[in-house]
C-alpha cells in the first residue's frame, strides 16, 4: 500500500511539474528546455522505483496517456518534445535500475515536426532500438506520418517486436495528441501487444 501511494504521489508530482514547466517554457522560450527538466525529474523517480515489468519511452503522446499497469507494473518515462536521444538517455539510466522485461517505444513525431528528414529520424530510431536489444519491444507508429509508421512497422517485423498502430486523427486534438478516448484506445492497443 505504501509503495502504491508513493508511486501515485510521484506520478502526480511529476505530471504537475511537467505541466508547469511545459507552460512556463511555452510562455517564456528562454527557459531551460522542457525535455531536460522533465528527464531530470524522471531520473529521480527511476532511482526511487524498484524493478518493473515494463518501461515506456516516448514523447508527449505517452506522457499524457495513463499507462499505469498497462503491461504489469509499468514505469512511464514519456517526455514531451523528446526525440530518440532523450529516450536513449533515459534508457541508459532506467534499464539497469528498473530491470524491465518489456520496453514500449513511442518516438519519431518530434523529429518529423522539427523538419528532420525521414532518413534522419530512422537513424536515431534504429540507434535507440539497437540499444534496447535483448528486451521484448513494443513499437508504436507515428501519428500523421504514414511513411514513419511504415518504417516502424517494418522495423518491428525485422526484429520480432510487436507493432502498435498510432491513434487515428479523429481521436486526437490536432492529429497528434490523443483525446481522452484516443488515450484509452492507445492504452488498449499497448495492452493487447503485451499479451
Amino acid at each position: 500500500m505504501k509503495v502504491a501511494i508513493a508511486l501515485l504521489a510521484g506520478f502526480i508530482v511529476g505530471t504537475l511539474s511537467g505541466l508547469i514547466f511545459g507552460y512556463s517554457h511555452w510562455r517564456n522560450p528562454d527557459l531551460v528546455e522542457y525535455p531536460e527538466v522533465r528527464a531530470h525529474f524522471l531520473e529521480n523517480l527511476i532511482r526511487q522505483t524498484g524493478p518493473v515489468d515494463t518501461l515506456v519511452l516516448g514523447d508527449s503522446i505517452v506522457e499524457s496517456t495513463d499507462l499505469s499497469d498497462v503491461c504489469g507494473k509499468t514505469f512511464n518515462a514519456g517526455v514531451g518534445s523528446s526525440m530518440a536521444d532523450t529516450a536513449s538517455h533515459l534508457a541508459m539510466i532506467a534499464l539497469p535500475l528498473l530491470k524491465p522485461k518489456t520496453v514500449v517505444v513511442n518516438v519519431g513525431r518530434n523529429s518529423i515536426s522539427r523538419g528532420y528528414s525521414l532518413k534522419q529520424m530512422e537513424v536515431g530510431y534504429l540507434r535507440l532500438v539497437h540499444q534496447l536489444r535483448g528486451y521484448r519491444l513494443i513499437l508504436v507508429g507515428i501519428p500523421e506520418s504514414p511513411a514513419g509508421t511504415a518504417f516502424i512497422k517494418r522495423t518491428a517485423a525485422q526484429i520480432g517486436a510487436a507493432f502498435v498502430e498510432p491513434v487515428p486523427p479523429d481521436l486526437t486534438f490536432e492529429g497528434i495528441h490523443p483525446t481522452p478516448q484516443g488515450a484509452k484506445l492507445l492504452r488498449l492497443r499497448i495492452a493487447a501487444a503485451c499479451r
